[in-house]
């Protein structure tokens, strides 16, 4: 469970989930919410943008605001482990410590009915990985906007005191249509206060 997301944003629901916590036929072992869930009373469901063993990321729409938000939701057997739910409270206080344009922004936490999640920016685009896996290698004036605006949002994080700690090709998305890079995902996070010599936290190669 080093990565909340094991199967890259922009995928869908897979066929025949029409039940809420309905086991993931792709084998990830997330529960998944059938589009139309509404959350908190306020968030509806749309589409899936990617999912792992911790749990879910959707598309929603914030019917008090008009417009659209991700919002990653953490399996409800997790909520059970108060290890795992202070993790994911702690996501989102550091990552709201980060303010750039390379990177994600996360806007609050909420539960609903046993649910624990947070709610972040939408980002229309794709994953680098799911970009490298339809387009192969990327030409280099492409390749060195990416790397930029990915150092860029790192730097911001550094200058906060945040390291990232899984920094991979999945938690890097391209905005629709362009070479414009954001880092998301600080599930793993920590501040550089807290690395010790000998532990390491990320996803095995």
């Amino acid at each position: 469970d080093l990565s909340f997301l094991e199967v890259p944003a922009g995928r869908r629901w897979p066929g025949g989930t029409t039940t809420g916590g309905a086991a993931d036929p792709g084998g990830s072992g997330a529960e998944l919410l059938p589009p139309g869930t509404m959350l908190a009373n306020r968030y509806e469901l749309q589409s899936l943008l990617g999912r792992g063993g911790m749990g879910a990321v959707y598309r929603a729409h914030d019917t008090a605001l008009g417009s659209d938000v991700a919002i990653k939701v953490l399996n409800r057997r997790r909520t059970k482990n108060p290890v795992r739910v202070e993790a994911f409270r702690r996501e989102v206080k550091l990552a709201r410590l980060v303010s750039n344009p390379n990177v994600c922004r996360v806007h609050d936490i909420g539960e609903d009915t046993g649910s624990l999640f947070l709610t972040m920016e939408y980002v229309a685009g794709e994953s680098l990985a799911h970009r490298l896996q339809q387009t192969g290698a990327m030409d280099p004036s492409s390749c060195e906007r990416v790397l930029r605006h990915v150092a860029q949002g790192l730097a911001a994080a550094h200058v906060a005191g945040v390291v990232h700690r899984d920094l991979k090709p999945e938690n890097v998305l391209l905005r629709a249509g362009t070479d414009d890079a954001v880092v998301v995902d600080f599930g793993l996070a920590g501040f550089e206060d807290d690395e010790h010599e000998g532990w390491i936290a990320g996803t095995h190669g």
